[in-house]
């Protein structure tokens, strides 16, 4: 067949004056036991057609546009789960399709306007002793080549905006920890990955890195702060570098070690800092 298939247009009539249009519902029938598939897709070519879910634009003042919601069934069997959402680029010869998640721009540039927020989180939990869901965030793996890296970062800007990772209040139980650590090298020869903490450069000064032990509320005590090389099973075991910074025209920075209740002694005994406690 030669020339273009025609065009099929499924819509309902112009509201009137103050009244809406009219609703459309593409939906299988209900059944006794399994309901039959919808599905929404292009035909298959040299070009694939593309497939489009966009909400309606509002021009009233003051309004919003028009919500798209994917959402997977609900089940009210016992034992039974909801439905997933399931949303990935297409598999290809030389590589798979992207898959972006984006909010959207604000389309004028009028003051105090901003682009929309993403928000990523599981739903919390619908019983008082029962879990919220887990959010992962991964590249994919790799067998013989490299995985994908995982950035997290905030956009550029006049100010720009922080990134902060922190577990929620515990009422019942300890505190969640934070667990940042290098990846695992199991090759012969692999060294395991670094972790690297540094503040930000600045024209009038670096920024500042802050390790701190979290307080003890209530008559608690005070958690510690713990900074140890790495055990080594046959060879020599991690090395502990504690220095101030140089600078090309000033004064080297200090290194202050002060506590109340602690004395340090710079002296070496078998290659290590001695640190020793004095209670009062």
């Amino acid at each position: 067949m030669d020339g273009a298939s025609g065009e099929l247009a499924l819509l309902t009539a112009v509201g009137g004056s103050g009244h809406a249009s009219g609703r459309v519902t593409v939906s299988s029938g209900d059944g006794a036991s399994v309901t039959g598939s919808v599905s929404v897709g292009s035909g298959s070519g040299a070009q694939a057609g593309n497939v489009s879910v966009v909400g309606g634009m509002s021009v009233g003042e003051g309004q919003t546009g028009s919500a798209v919601l994917i959402a997977g069934g609900q089940a009210t069997g016992s034992s039974s789960s909801g439905g997933s959402v399931e949303v990935r680029g297409g598999p290809g010869i030389r590589s798979g399709g992207s898959t972006m998640i984006s909010s959207g721009a604000a389309s004028q540039k009028l003051a105090g306007s901003a682009s929309g927020v993403v928000t990523i989180a599981s739903a919390p939990s619908a019983s008082d002793f029962g879990s919220s869901g887990n959010v992962t965030l991964s590249s994919g793996d790799a067998v013989h080549g490299s995985s994908g890296s995982v950035l997290v970062s905030s956009g550029s800007g006049a100010s720009a905006g922080d990134v902060t990772i922190a577990v929620g209040v515990a009422a019942g139980s300890d505190g969640g920890v934070v667990a940042i650590s290098g990846g695992e090298a199991i090759g012969k020869g692999r060294k395991g990955g670094a972790v690297r903490v540094a503040a930000g450069a600045g024209a009038s000064g670096g920024g500042l890195v802050s390790v701190l032990g979290g307080d003890g509320t209530n008559k608690g005590e005070g958690g510690g702060v713990a900074v140890v090389g790495g055990y080594s099973g046959a060879q020599t075991g991690g090395a502990l570098a504690l220095a101030a910074g140089a600078s090309s025209r000033g004064a080297g920075g200090s290194v202050d070690i002060a506590s109340g209740q602690l004395s340090v002694s710079l002296g070496q005994r078998h290659g290590a800092l001695c640190w020793q406690r004095l209670w009062s």
